[in-house]
Formats: structure tokens, sequence, C-alpha cells
């Protein structure tokens, strides 16, 4: 699949091939042009059409993340994806210039949960190393909660937040309040 911005549209192609023997074949393909201010939702509807495609049966859990649209703010989006990569490196020195993506994500667009419980996610990495010169690690641990909380104000029922909460807790060694918080979170 290519993206690729051309003025206020966004040029979508993508192809879902077979690759079979005795011959591969082309089961899908889109080749459009979208407003950018349209991108997300076209985007979902064509996650849509790939799974139809595919003939893949999905939960109604697993259907609604499918139709779910993060951000409808391509910069926040932008963002967002940069600072994924960055705490997805192995480099820990990667946490600075990764939270300050989440950051940046979040300030473009404050309904974004997923740019929240990613710089929630680099502060838990900051905090959990110690050693980090990215902020102090109180600073982090804070921060942590407070995004934390903030997230789950919006969804109580949220296992990124509830897990870094869960993580955060065991780290902490307050194992009576790690066990209490992942039985709430599962009964």
């Amino acid at each position: 699949a290519t993206v690729a911005r051309d003025g206020d549209d966004i040029v979508l192609s993508a192809q879902l091939r077979r690759a079979v023997a005795p011959a591969e074949r082309t089961e899908w393909d889109v080749q459009t042009t979208i407003l950018a201010v349209t991108f997300f939702e076209e985007l979902a509807r064509t996650k849509a059409d790939v799974l139809a495609t595919l003939n893949v049966s999905l939960s109604e859990q697993e259907r609604a993340d499918i139709d779910a649209v993060l951000t409808r703010h391509a910069e926040a989006f932008a963002r967002y994806a940069r600072g994924a990569a960055l705490l997805g490196s192995s480099g820990w020195s990667d946490s600075r210039a990764a939270l300050e993506a989440f950051e940046q994500a979040a300030e473009r667009d404050p309904n974004f949960i997923d740019a929240k419980i990613g710089a929630a996610e680099a502060n838990f990495r900051i905090w959990r190393n110690g050693w980090n010169i990215a902020k102090d690690t109180r600073d982090a641990l804070d921060d942590l909660n407070t995004l934390v909380d903030e997230v789950l104000e919006t969804d109580p029922n949220l296992a990124d937040a509830l897990s870094l909460k869960v993580l955060s807790a065991l780290y902490e060694v307050r194992r009576d309040d790690a066990l209490s918080l992942a039985q709430g979170a599962v009964f």
C-alpha cells in the first residue's frame, strides 16, 4: 500500500494479492483519492473491505476495534506514529523523543486516547528504568498516574490503561494493589 498527500487530498493505493501456486492473483484492489479531513473514516472502511474479501469472522469487539477512528487530525496521527515507532525501538534513549511525540499528538487532538496512553507508557519506561535522563523519575511516575487516571475517566475498562496501572503497582512493590486492580479488570 502507498499513501501520499496531494494538497488537501490523500491518494491511497493498495492491493491484496494471493500468492498461491500455480499463479498469483489480485484479490482486492483500491486506487482512490480521499479528502484529508475524511481519510481516517475511509481507512476504517478500507480495513473492513479487506476483511470482507478475506472472509474473516470477527467478534463484536474486534469489529469495533477495526471500525474505530483513533483521531481525525492527520498531524496528531503522524506524531503518534512517530512516538509508537520510537517506543517500539530497543533504545532506552528514544523514550524522551517518544514522549515528546505522544505529547504533541495529544496537544493537537486532546481526545486522542491512544496518544495519551503512549505518553503514559513512555513515562512508565522512564520511571521504571530509573537511570533515564529524559526526566526525573518521580515526575515520570506522577505524569504516568495522571494520564492513566484521565484515560480511565473516559473509559474505565481500557485494557492498556489498566495494565499500566497494574504494572506500576507491581514495580512499586504494591502487590496487593496490583492484584486488586487486575482482578477488578477481569471480573
